[in-house]
């Protein structure tokens, strides 16, 4: 689940409340969550 959220992350496809619910729910961990967060930072071209 981990690398299919993240994937829907970084593409634009998902929002920060989608990854909030997913953790909710058990699916992946806070710290996953921010390591989504943190690596879809590092790929968004500035």
């Amino acid at each position: 689940m981990f690398e299919t959220l993240a994937r829907l992350y970084d593409g634009g496809a998902i929002q920060n409340c989608h990854l909030e619910n997913a953790v909710d729910r058990g699916w992946i961990t806070q710290s996953e969550k921010e390591e989504i967060i943190t690596a879809a930072e590092k790929n968004t071209p500035r």
